[in-house]
């Protein structure tokens, strides 16, 4: 996987994610291949990130992570 670190919008339907969109390009999402919840330090003020990982229309995957209310898609394998 090739890490990214770029802002995204995170779209749902229906609970799911359906569409990750970053500032040059939208992915549709077909399905949430794994979702997983990382603990932040709190001692560093730091908050858990909720992290999915996600297959497109395309066949590619993408990982995204959520932290207080901001997504970022941290990695994508094409």
């Amino acid at each position: 996987m090739r890490m990214l670190m770029q802002a995204a919008h995170v779209e749902t339907r229906e609970g799911r994610i359906s569409r990750v969109t970053t500032e040059n390009r939208a992915y549709v999402i077909v399905r949430t291949v794994e979702h997983w919840r990382a603990g932040g330090r709190w001692w560093r003020g730091e908050y858990p990130r909720n992290y999915y990982l996600l297959r497109t229309r395309e066949n590619t995957l993408l990982e995204v992570y959520e932290e207080v209310l901001t997504w970022t898609l941290s990695a994508i394998q094409d």
